[in-house]
């Protein structure tokens, strides 16, 4: 004889359930934005610095590559203009790009806690108004 087998029926979860689901879940937390606007300033105070150096570091290459003399075999070179020159030149134009990244760092975490201290006068004119 055969056995039959009866099998409960499985809840199919959909994919708008499980999204329904995930966002239940998920809360507001203030301290997450607090720490990512932490970070963008920590970011923003040390790649002005990162930028110059590059910059300082690649005008070197090019000045002396390009335009310094070259040394005779088996002796020292000295920094020559081109190479202090091209050291200082793109080494501000790495300056200047540095400060402009940092600005721009500077303002996604600007307006990132404009956010937030708009949700919390939110919550607070809402908590007001639902006591009166």
């Amino acid at each position: 004889m055969d056995r039959v087998v009866l099998l409960k029926p499985v809840a199919v979860i959909t994919a708008a359930e499980q999204a329904t689901q995930k966002m239940k879940t998920t809360r507001y937390d203030p301290e997450v934005i607090q720490k990512f606007a932490d970070k963008l300033y920590a970011s923003a105070r040390t790649i002005v610095f990162l930028w110059t150096l590059s910059g300082m570091v690649a005008g070197l290459y090019v000045g002396e590559s390009l335009f310094g003399r070259r040394p005779q075999p088996g002796t020292v070179a000295n920094p020559t203009g081109p190479a202090i020159l091209g050291t200082v030149s793109i080494g501000l134009l790495g300056f200047a790009i540095g400060r402009s990244h940092a600005f721009a760092l500077k303002l996604r975490a600007q307006t990132l806690l404009c956010q937030k201290q708009i949700e919390e006068n939110t919550r607070k004119a809402g908590t007001a108004a639902e006591v009166t």
